[in-house]
């Protein structure tokens, strides 16, 4: 038995050996590849990133100079954003990532000298691999475009295009060694067509990064919050058919359905005496007349301590005023949260004050109401805390709203009705804003739906105004106005930093294309195509154009110094009745543009070459009738099948996304800086072009001429643009 037993215990030992000797020959059979040991050394959090490079690009088996491609991957996504620092400002974490992995491959590539011939019998396998092996970080040429298509690959979730990289890495061989002293310009790469077969693809990459990165997830769209009846029923009041009324109604002319000025102050002297007394139905009748609402509209208010979801209208009895949520009313598309930071901040709600006559029986309601068992404050409306005779209260038709039988004021029956629409003929009267008028009793047809959609307006300047009117009118409140930090309405008016970014955006566009007098047949398509976007900037900004397929301006039209022409960027009006302001600052750009043109045609005319082709014929045509002033399209680019009319969207959309702002941006802000200058309605009607020439009521009902309201709105922007210190853009000059 001992010798058995110690016969299979050999047998053991030598079984446990075999399996030890096998697992560590398993072990040592796993080859180490430049991959494992870089990212063996590789700290944590990069190792995502590292995988996701490596990934963009098929890999041979061998993994020559591992270190020096993922350091010329991570470094050209570095060189894009240093290239477009608005995207890189939108891609900060990735730009981070890519920065340090850099700086970890830079030090690990000096131990990797794997001679370049490894790979020369594989270029066609992997062109990616063996761009990455030859390019050095300081080929900007080169490695600014390999950038962009590693950021876009990496958004999309796919490898790099092999044509692409295969274009790249044949032109590569046109630059210098970052060691070489040969010394080459842009006109020798242009002569050696450098990019002529990927700039294309180039630009195509850069638009679809740029959709890419504005577009963020967390700020899409929220889900739509359904409002309630009441509301719902507010809404078709404030917006009524199309939310825009005749002419006559805009210029707040009296008709007779309103009451004579004494008629009103009779009847408001009377109103107040009935609130005082908490007579029946005055409270109703008071809120109806201030806010333009019909009773059964009054009733249906919400009552709360500031605005509500899924409410339009909300009285706000303890801090004394009604909130008004306009983003709801004009169907805002974005809430403020997701607006971008160019534009200036916008509330999506705005309040109006209400006279301490109203808010007393109010209150007094209210703390009744809340003493009453079983009362619930959720969600409570005016209906809720008005007694049953309040409720049941109906006003009799075309009878008279003055109970004092002793007064009395010659004119119409002063019924409730036409006591309500006096209100906006006061107010007008009393120099109130046309703007404000409409917000404060919830009437945009005084303005048109539009006006509040393109003017961005002060709270403290409208409160003020609106406080001051009634009390002018014998109503009182109980403390003075407050000074708020606030804004409401338009919520695309861009700041005046932002402005400045994005008119050094366009100039600096044109500045790296150098102008000589030897300038080549593409170097001056480049340029052209360049000025063209920044004058169709400028002159869309300054002329508050409407966003368009094709910018219609006539060259004839806009020829000479005018001061104003017709611009018909609607297509509903006939010729010469919207009319477009011309400023001194929109003269200096024509004028430029013409003289660019002028000198364009002067080059292209001596190219035989160029003018013996047909395309080359008919831009020499389209040049000479702009400088010669007759109306064909103003503003136009070349392309190599021809010419091509400038759109807002091929102007504008050639934005980074840190400073794309909406293509009527010039419409929003100039309508609210002449809003905030104190300038008239109809002179912001005249620059917004929302009235007709001979049928508006500048012409009909107004003692102002079109050309002094032109004049008035030009020299407003001359003055505004002196200030943010911009000068026209200038473009090619008479080659010597």
């Amino acid at each position: 038995m001992p010798a058995v037993n110690l016969i299979r215990t050999r047998r053991a030992i030598a079984s446990v050996i075999k399996v030890s000797v096998m697992s560590a020959l398993s072990v040592s059979s796993q080859p180490s590849t430049p991959q494992i040991e870089f990212l063996a050394n590789l700290p944590p959090h990069l190792e995502s990133i590292a995988h996701a490079l490596t990934g963009l690009i098929p890999t041979p088996i061998d993994q020559p100079q591992f270190s020096k491609v993922i350091l010329n991957l991570s470094a050209a996504v570095l060189s894009f954003g240093d290239d477009e620092p608005h995207l890189g400002e939108l891609g900060k974490e990735l730009i981070q990532q890519c920065q340090e992995l850099a700086e970890f491959a830079q030090g690990e590539s000096q131990f990797d000298r794997t001679a370049f011939a490894q790979i020369e019998g594989r270029i066609g396998d992997y062109p990616a691999w063996a761009l990455c092996m030859r390019l050095a970080p300081s080929q900007l040429g080169i490695s600014v475009p390999l950038g962009a298509e590693v950021w876009l690959a990496l958004l999309e979730g796919r490898q790099l295009r092999k044509d692409y990289v295969s274009h790249l890495r044949r032109d590569l061989e046109l630059l210098p060694a970052p060691d070489s002293q040969c010394d080459i310009n842009s006109d020798d790469l242009m002569f050696l067509e450098f990019g002529k077969r990927w700039q294309k693809t180039f630009e195509q990459i850069r638009k679809r990064l740029s959709q890419k990165l504005a577009f963020n997830p967390a700020a899409t769209s929220s889900t739509k919050t359904p409002i309630s009846a009441p509301a719902d029923e507010h809404l078709r009041h404030i917006l009524g058919a199309k939310a825009c009324t005749t002419a006559k109604k805009r210029s707040a002319v009296s008709t007779r359905h309103t009451l004579t000025s004494e008629q009103f102050r009779v009847y408001e002297a009377d109103l107040q005496r009935r609130l005082g007394a908490r007579q029946t139905g005055s409270l109703c009748e008071a809120l109806s007349i201030l806010t333009g609402l019909y009773a059964h509209g009054v009733m249906g208010l919400a009552i709360g301590r500031g605005p509500l979801t899924g409410e339009i209208l909300v009285l706000d009895i303890e801090g004394g005023h009604l909130y008004v949520a306009l983003d709801a009313i004009l169907k805002r598309k974005m809430s403020r949260s997701q607006m971008p930071s160019i534009y200036a901040l916008s509330d999506e709600n705005y309040r109006v004050p209400l006279p301490r006559e109203v808010l007393a029986p109010l209150e007094d309601l209210l703390a009744s109401w809340r003493a009453e068992p079983g009362s619930q404050e959720f969600r409570c409306r005016l209906v809720d805390i008005l007694p049953q005779a309040d409720r049941d209260h109906r006003p009799a038709n075309g009878q008279s709203a003055i109970e004092d039988a002793d007064t009395y004021a010659p004119g119409f029956e002063p019924t409730l009705a036409r006591a309500r629409n006096t209100v906006a003929n006061e107010a007008v009267a009393a120099g109130l804003s046309r703007l404000h008028l409409a917000c404060a009793r919830l009437d945009f047809g005084q303005v048109s739906k539009a006006r509040p959609w393109y003017v961005r307006v002060q709270a403290t300047e409208f409160e003020t105004q609106w406080r001051e009117f009634l009390e002018g009118k014998a109503w009182t409140f109980a403390t003075t106005a407050e000074a708020v930090d606030h804004a409401f309405g338009s919520p695309y008016v861009v700041t005046d930093k932002a402005l400045l970014d994005i008119w050094n955006f366009y100039q600096d566009r044109v500045n790296a294309i150098p102008k000589g007098n030897n300038m080549g047949a593409e170097r001056l398509r480049l340029f052209h195509n360049a000025f063209a976007d920044q004058t169709a900037a400028a002159l869309s900004f300054l002329l508050g154009l409407r966003a368009s397929t094709h910018y219609i301006l006539s060259a004839a039209a806009l020829s000479g110094s005018v001061d104003f022409t017709h611009i018909d960027d609607k297509g509903t009006s006939t010729l010469g009745t919207r009319v477009g302001i011309v400023c001194k600052f929109a003269s200096a750009v024509l004028a430029n543009w013409v003289a660019h043109c002028a000198s364009l045609l002067a080059r292209y005319a001596r190219d035989r070459v160029f003018s013996s082709g047909s395309s080359g014929r008919s831009i020499i045509s389209r040049l000479q009738h702009i400088v010669e002033g007759q109306d064909v399209g103003l503003l136009f680019k070349i392309f190599p099948d021809g010419i091509r009319n400038v759109s807002s969207k091929s102007t504008w959309g050639g934005l980074p996304p840190a400073l794309r702002c909406e293509a009527n941006a010039g419409r929003h802000y100039w309508a609210t800086h002449l809003h905030a200058q104190g300038c008239p309605d109809d002179a912001v009607d005249v620059f917004l072009r929302h009235i007709n020439t001979g049928t508006s009521p500048t012409s009909a009902y107004s003692n102002q001429s079109i050309e002094a309201l032109v004049s008035q709105v030009a020299s407003l922007q001359d003055r505004k643009l002196t200030e943010l210190g911009l000068t026209p853009p200038v473009g090619l000059r008479a080659a010597r």
